[in-house]
C-alpha cells in the first residue's frame, strides 16, 4: 500500500453517527488517507466549499437528510471532478446499485472492510 500517494488526497466522510465517523477515520488512516468529517448535508456543503476534497464518502441515511439525493446532486454539480461513494448498512438491489454506478456513484456496504475501501481509493 502506497500511503505517500494518498497523503495529498482530501476525503470528506459524511455520516450522522459519531462512532462510525471515528471508526471509519481509523480505517482510512490504515490506507493512508486522512478524512475531514461532517455529520449532516449542511456541514458537508460547508466542507465542500472550504476544503475542496477529491473524494466524498456519504452515508445513504443521514437522519433527516437524504445522503443518496445529496450524492446525486454533488455528482451532477462537479461533472466527474470528485469521486463519490454512497455508504449503506441496508441492502440495495442490484438494479439500484447499477443505477447508482451508472450515475457515477460507487456503493460501499457497511461495514466497509479495508480491502474494499482500498480498491475504491485506488490503493
Amino acid at each position: 500500500m502506497d500511503t505517500a500517494r494518498h497523503s495529498a488526497t482530501k476525503l470528506l466522510l459524511v455520516d450522522d453517527d459519531p462512532d462510525y465517523l471515528e471508526a471509519m477515520g481509523e480505517l482510512l488512516e490504515l490506507v493512508g488517507v486522512t478524512a475531514v468529517t461532517a455529520q449532516s448535508v449542511m456541514e458537508a456543503q460547508a466542507v465542500l466549499t472550504s476544503e475542496e476534497p477529491d473524494i466524498l464518502l456519504i452515508d445513504r441515511l443521514l437522519g433527516d437528510d437524504d445522503g443518496e439525493a445529496f450524492a446525486r446532486q454533488i455528482v451532477g454539480a462537479v461533472n466527474g471532478q470528485l469521486r463519490v461513494a454512497l455508504l449503506t448498512g441496508a441492502s440495495i438491489s442490484e438494479r439500484k446499485q447499477a443505477d447508482l454506478v451508472q450515475s457515477g456513484i460507487a456503493v460501499l456496504v457497511k461495514p466497509v472492510d479495508a480491502k474494499r475501501l482500498g480498491e475504491f481509493l485506488g490503493c
